[in-house]
């Protein structure tokens, strides 16, 4: 299973920070598992992605559904790989009441006016880090991933490990 390790050079690392501003506390342990606990969420975010594009969607999608307004820079890239992942958040973001809007100057703000998670179907436009950001929101009620077996570009296990965790699946 793929880990999370306290020292590394791979741009997903920042990950850990980016969340303790939205709440999430990682305590590394010893034998190289998290212990992810929930704490307030800072009143606001500001962050830049240029080293980490990667996890843009996932902040978005969390930011969102916190109703955190975060300001994100740094996303020019996103434009160019599996889709345009810029438009694929608005589109999506917006099924549940979240926005992403393109503030110019390469600034962009996530916000959200009443997130719901109700039975909503998310596209994943071909693109495994969409399927992989939305997903989480089941914690908040039931919704639709169209084309899950997109992750097997990254992550193939990804829905046996959620179904570990206690999501339900099918």
């Amino acid at each position: 299973m793929p880990t999370l390790r306290r020292y590394s050079w791979q741009g997903d690392q920042a990950i850990v920070g980016i969340m303790a501003q939205l709440g999430v506390q990682t305590e590394f342990l010893a034998n190289e598992s998290v212990r992810l606990t929930q704490t307030a969420p800072a009143a606001a975010v500001e962050q830049d992605f240029t080293d980490c594009p990667d996890l843009a969607q996932t902040v978005a999608v969390v930011a969102a559904a916190l109703g955190v307004p975060t300001i994100m820079t740094g996303l020019e890239s996103l434009r160019i790989k599996e889709t345009d992942r810029i438009a694929a958040l608005q589109q999506e973001l917006a099924k549940f009441g979240g926005a992403l809007t393109d503030e110019g100057e390469g600034r962009f703000r996530v916000s959200a006016d009443g997130f719901e998670v109700k039975n909503q179907t998310v596209a994943t436009y071909h693109d495994h880090r969409m399927a992989m950001a939305f997903a989480p929101l089941a914690l908040r009620g039931p919704l639709t991933i169209e084309a899950p077996r997109v992750v097997r570009k990254s992550y193939p296990q990804f829905w046996q490990e959620l179904g570990k965790i206690g999501f339900e699946v099918r």
